[in-house]
């Protein structure tokens, strides 16, 4: 009977631990790593119920707080530089005297050399006659300061000066792929490309600019007046002593200018190579004022875009000339002075020191213009 009894009792013990359902036979069976897993199984659930807790609490964080702003992929160096065109250097503010007025920068007092320095006659293959025209380097005193267009006049902002004033002006010089063509029937509003009103204005005479500083002048009770060629020349230096933002490097051009660059040469392929800049601007013709890097002054487009008409006359050179910074009005008078060089020009163009002359009743679809006004002379 015990031997019975003891083997019953035996057996009920093995089918305990057989059995999954028993807490005392689930228990045995899993052993130590039973225990494991689910001391695991219970740390995870926690984790999980604080996640959705931490989540929850994000989601109302944020919802509260300003909307997240996302982040541009970075830019492209080209795409870099032109971004940065509308950015005016810090500390240089504009000014206007009208809705549609030009925007003015401040061009403080200072001294410079100018004219053809050593290092821009040995950049590029200069003609000797022209090397003449920009000799001898001076040194000139800017004594007061000026306040100067940060762009060159828009195709808009002279079209607001014709709607008031009834100005005619028909035909243009223009280049039909091989050479300058007067088309009779070409004009500021159609030069032969595509334009919009953030262009610069295009077959504009020396007359019609100084027709536009007059209406400006009377308009606003201002004295506005086109540069004199020292003041443009000091302008486009502005302080430093490179001569350009690029220095010896062309390919970095089209950052800071529209040049005669890759999209131009598709255009007018006969030109030779060495007329084009390797580089490329995004634009065959005209570019939208300020669409590259400005200068220490907050100038845009000194170089490049258009040719820009000064107040001037023509003088072969700087010799025998009173060298101060109003303009000068002997010599050549029925013929102007352009500077800066325009969308059509070579690199050996695209220089301070470059002096253009032109008739001065001749409209071309690559010559424009920029304002000055002058500025109360301070008494210290």
């Amino acid at each position: 009977m015990q031997a019975a009894v003891s083997s019953a009792v035996f057996f009920d013990r093995i089918d305990r631990v057989r059995d999954p359902v028993t807490p005392r036979g689930r228990y045995e069976a899993v052993g130590k790593e039973g225990r494991l897993a689910a001391i695991v199984s219970g740390a995870l659930a926690v984790l999980v119920v604080v996640g959705v807790i931490g989540g929850i609490f994000v989601f109302l964080f944020t919802a509260s707080g300003p909307a997240e702003v996302p982040v541009k992929p970075a830019a492209r160096p080209a795409e870099a530089a032109r971004a940065a065109a509308t950015e005016t250097p810090q500390g240089v503010a504009t000014m206007t005297d009208c809705p549609d007025c030009p925007k003015l920068v401040t061009i403080p007092p200072g001294t410079f050399e100018m004219g053809l320095r050593a290092e821009e006659a040995q950049a590029g293959d200069i003609p000797q006659m022209q090397q003449q025209a920009e000799l001898p380097m001076h040194g000139v005193t800017v004594r007061e300061a000026i306040a100067m267009g940060q762009t060159e006049v828009t195709r808009g902002q002279f079209a607001v000066f014709v709607a008031e004033t009834g100005y005619q002006s028909l035909g243009c010089m223009v280049n039909n792929g091989k050479t300058w063509l007067l088309d009779r029937s070409k004009s500021w509003r159609d030069p032969g490309f595509s334009q919009d009103d953030e262009h610069p204005v295009v077959c504009v005479n020396y007359d019609d600019a100084k027709a536009y500083t007059d209406w400006l002048a009377r308009k606003t009770g201002k004295r506005y007046r086109l540069p004199t060629e020292t003041e443009w020349e000091y302008a486009a230096r502005a302080g430093t002593t490179t001569g350009l933002p690029w220095a010896d490097k062309p390919p970095l051009a089209c950052a800071h200018a529209k040049v005669a660059d890759r999209s131009h040469a598709a255009r007018f392929s006969q030109k030779p190579a060495e007329m084009f800049f390797p580089c490329e601007t995004g634009y065959a013709f005209t570019a939208p004022v300020a669409h590259y890097q400005a200068n220490p002054f907050g100038l845009s487009d000194m170089y490049g875009n258009v040719r820009e008409y000064v107040a001037d006359c023509w003088n072969p050179t700087y010799w025998g000339q009173g060298l101060g910074t109003v303009a000068r009005t002997t010599g050549s008078c029925d013929t102007a002075v352009l500077r800066g060089g325009g969308w059509f020009d070579a690199p050996p163009n695209i220089r301070p020191a470059r002096r253009f002359r032109e008739d001065r009743a001749q409209r071309r679809a690559d010559q424009g213009f920029r304002v000055v006004k002058e500025l109360p002379v301070t008494v210290s």
